[in-house]
């Protein structure tokens, strides 16, 4: 690889930081074209928030994110459409998407300028809603798609029908459909199963759910889930929110309808580490990404 594109979190000043070393580094290293992201979301604009697709140049190879795995998906829904891959440099916490080490920066420079490394296709969500028949809003996610209450401790009541079928109604706080990516975000704090990120399929996961026996769902990646929400104690009122990874929130109102399968588009993630998902998750529920294994 020799063009890369760089997207830095504007709120982490150490990312700001190390734009400006990689440039430079990457000028000594005799890369082509390096691109910083120039681009400022306006109110105005939902969609996008932190890259427009459009403003990324045709020859990128690669985008490099540097923050956290927060910056790393909000980047991904950006670019979803542009099939490019992504390599995250971590300046968060956890990092289990932007798993390499701001401390290993140069070496990860070399390796992608010597293309040494894997590519890895992790699979997406797409959410539509639908008020009285209409489209109302669509994205794509590659954590999870939640629903959830806000404001009110209202539960929320929801049917959830899998290819047509009808097959509950719940009362829960709240609903996470998460991908495999996903399984070690929300869902794993909600008490959901965690899933090697290569596999292909889809985790429902109710968020303190009001009965003793609902437990995850795992389907198939080709199913498609329909959510219902249904009215509660204060009808009409807005206090439910569907958010795609965490952010990109729409309030939902009594009868509104979300539709969730897989996205047409994948996620390319560059690896370079050979590090299994075990070996991974080890070391980050540890807390320490440097521990041998014991």
């Amino acid at each position: 690889m020799k063009n890369f594109f760089i997207v830095a979190n504007n709120d982490n000043s150490q990312a700001q930081i190390a734009e400006k070393d990689i440039i430079k580094y990457l000028k000594t290293r005799n890369a082509g074209n390096v691109y910083v992201n120039s681009y400022v979301a306006t109110d105005s604009e939902h969609k996008y928030k932190y890259t427009n697709p459009e403003l990324v140049p045709a020859d990128t190879e690669a985008v490099i994110v540097l923050g956290g795995d927060g910056t790393l998906l909000q980047t991904a829904r950006d670019l979803g459409d542009r099939d490019i891959p992504l390599i995250g440099i971590n300046f968060g916490r956890l990092g289990f998407l932007a798993e390499n080490n701001r401390d290993g920066l140069y070496e990860t420079l070399d390796r992608l300028l010597n293309d040494d490394f894997t590519i890895e296709n992790r699979m997406m969500l797409s959410g539509r809603i639908y008020r009285n028949g209409q489209l109302v809003y669509d994205n794509v996610a590659l954590n999870d798609i939640v629903i959830n209450r806000s404001g009110s401790l209202q539960i929320i009541n929801y049917k959830i029908s899998v290819n047509n079928q009808y097959l509950n109604n719940y009362s829960a706080d709240g609903i996470i459909v998460a991908t495999p990516t996903g399984s070690t975000a929300y869902n794993m704090s909600a008490g959901g199963p965690l899933v090697n990120p290569s596999a292909k399929l889809i985790l429902v996961t109710p968020i303190c759910p009001h009965t003793l026996n609902t437990r995850s769902i795992i389907l198939g990646e080709d199913d498609e889930i329909e959510i219902e929400i249904l009215p509660g104690r204060e009808q009409g009122k807005k206090n439910r929110i569907t958010a795609y990874d965490g952010d990109n929130e729409m309030w939902l109102e009594d009868y509104d309808k979300v539709f969730i399968k897989k996205a047409c588009s994948y996620t390319k993630i560059i690896k370079l580490n050979s590090l299994s998902f075990l070996q991974v998750l080890r070391r980050k529920m540890a807390g320490n990404e440097n521990s041998e294994t014991k």
